[in-house]
């Protein structure tokens, strides 16, 4: 997976444009006047991506319908740039072979238009829903972790998105999970059979943390990618990107929530980051 889009894994998750194509060309506000347009631009960036959230190379992206209409190319990567004179009423379309084509307007103030693609595989799609085991374990290299953190398995519920087929939310009913500081949740994006899975800021800010002890916490930040299994098994067993951390602090400290942002103080947390952590996700 290339990496540069991963500082903005959950807030992607939870604010990805449908495939269908069904935003309007001119917008209406509330008031019913219509939105300030954003002066033209001589070119504009974007990004495509499958559901998965991989980026997707050899992708047709067009301007289709307002300024700079006929505009076209072809990606190399995932990241573009497409030179015209563009609006914010412009409309472009994203294609490419096995996917459903998504058509959308750009985002953006009057300093800056950009695009987002997410393009929807038209294989069959992996059900990721139901009720798992959700195990942890730390690359053996790690040092200073106690042994809660070098493999932990919490019981996780997982649900789609009711508009979106192709992503889940992972939620935990355990009691012991803390709720209510930034970055927190995990999500799923589910392409044919792949598979990504993961939360948080992915630069030591965890989506998932649980009290595993009167005054001990364990947090998990980062992503994992693989196929999932269908004919028994874990439905996903690959490696884990990011941080684990274990935080101990002193008998009868408060949850170490402050301003609505999860802080371990440095001299009570260990924290690892690898590339080589493992996740198992193993439905019950």
């Amino acid at each position: 997976m290339d990496v540069r889009w991963l500082p903005g894994f959950l807030m992607v998750t939870l604010t990805l444009t449908g495939c269908d194509g069904t935003r309007p060309a001119s917008p209406v506000g509330p008031s019913g006047e219509p939105p300030i347009v954003s002066p033209a631009r001589p070119s504009i960036s974007g990004s495509v991506y499958d559901t998965a959230f991989r980026p997707l190379p050899d992708t047709t992206i067009e301007a289709i319908e307002g300024p700079g209409a006929g505009a076209s190319m072809t990606t190399s990567t995932g990241q573009f740039v497409l030179f015209g004179v563009f609006d914010a009423t412009t409309r472009f379309r994203a294609s490419h072979p096995g996917y459903r084509s998504e058509t959308i307007t750009p985002r953006g103030d009057g300093t800056r238009l950009s695009l987002y693609f997410v393009l929807e595989s038209d294989a069959p799609q992996l059900d990721a829903a139901g009720r798992f085991l959700l195990q942890m374990s730390a690359d053996p290299t790690c040092v200073g972790l106690p042994d809660v953190a070098t493999s932990h398995t919490l019981p996780v519920v997982v649900t789609r998105d009711a508009s979106k087929r192709w992503q889940y939310f992972v939620d935990a009913p355990s009691v012991t999970l803390l709720h209510g500081y930034a970055w927190e949740g995990w999500a799923i994006g589910v392409a044919g059979d792949v598979m990504s899975i993961g939360g948080g800021n992915l630069h030591g800010d965890p989506g998932l943390i649980e009290q595993v002890g009167p005054d001990a916490y364990l947090g998990f930040d980062g992503w994992a990618e693989g196929t999932g299994s269908v004919t028994g098994g874990p439905l996903l067993d690959t490696a884990f990107q990011g941080h684990i951390e274990y935080c101990g602090l002193p008998a009868d400290s408060p949850v170490p929530i402050v301003d609505g942002r999860y802080q371990c103080p440095a001299q009570a947390r260990v924290r690892c980051y690898s590339t080589s952590h493992h996740l198992t996700l193993t439905r019950q």
